[in-house]
């Protein structure tokens, strides 16, 4: 199972402020050391800056261009994104959180951006966690729907609202042990580094169902059947050591390539 924590910024029309919200959001998460992609849909398609090597090396054919340097890459690649699913090969490789502008088909959580009163009749899918909306709209924003509010000068607010949301779900996921084998003294702390992208969700040996294979720096995905397996022979063997401790939280056997 892979864990994906993503929400998604949607309104019913253009000009509702939603990209300079999205962009202050996200501002304001990278400064608290919360990792973040972002996900923009372009409904209208993508414009390339007219004059540019990496334009001409696309518009003559190319299916991929990368442009690289030092400190960052600009990737532009021929391929169809008709829903955010298609992105789902990039998407749960992401070590860290994903804010969404747009997707509204999608059932990922809705962050719903208003400036006036037929803007809450906007067509979505997924749950509806909070609106943003002038002061004047609260009350009616209050009455129609069971979620927070945010007025669009409380970045500070809604950060803080999102941040607790995701730690919220990471935790309804994790087995909420307090065992320690990740590093951290409690599955909360654990939540808050996979937030900051300091660990990955899989880094948790209980959640990833007690056995955790890795070659190199590569995890390796088991089904439940090969997990029991490799629990049940490893344990049954490890019971047979002479000085091994009554108690133990973890197992760990590291195997040399040979020669």
């Amino acid at each position: 199972m892979i864990v994906i924590l993503a929400i998604s910024f949607v309104s019913k029309r253009r000009n509702t402020g939603k990209t300079t919200i999205v962009s202050s959001v996200v501002n304001r998460l990278t400064e608290s050391g919360v990792r973040v992609l972002v996900v923009k849909h372009a409904s209208e398609g993508i414009s390339l800056e007219k004059g540019k090597d990496s334009t001409k090396y696309f518009e003559g054919g190319a299916q991929m261009v990368i442009t690289a340097s030092a400190k960052n890459r600009l990737i532009i690649e021929r391929s169809e994104t008709k829903q955010i699913e298609d992105l789902h090969d990039i998407l749960s490789k992401w070590n860290g959180i994903i804010i969404i502008e747009g997707f509204k088909e999608s059932t990922i959580p809705k962050v719903l951006v208003t400036r006036k009163t037929s803007d809450f009749d906007a067509k979505f899918e997924g749950e509806l966690i909070a609106i943003v909306a002038p002061k004047e709209l609260h009350n009616e924003a209050l009455r129609r729907f069971k979620v927070k509010i945010f007025s669009a000068d409380d970045v500070e607010g809604l950060m803080d609202f999102l941040k607790t949301f995701f730690v919220k779900r990471l935790i309804a996921e994790l087995p909420g042990k307090d065992c320690g084998v990740c590093g951290f003294a409690t599955c909360v702390e654990f939540a808050d580094a996979v937030l900051r992208g300091a660990k990955q969700i899989s880094n948790c040996v209980a959640w990833s169902g007690g056995v955790d294979v890795w070659i190199d720096d590569n995890r390796i995905s088991l089904g439940s059947y090969p997990q029991r397996i490799l629990r049940d022979v490893t344990k049954a063997m490890v019971n047979t050591f002479k000085g091994r401790p009554e108690k133990y939280k973890m197992i760990e056997i590291r195997i040399r390539k040979e020669d």
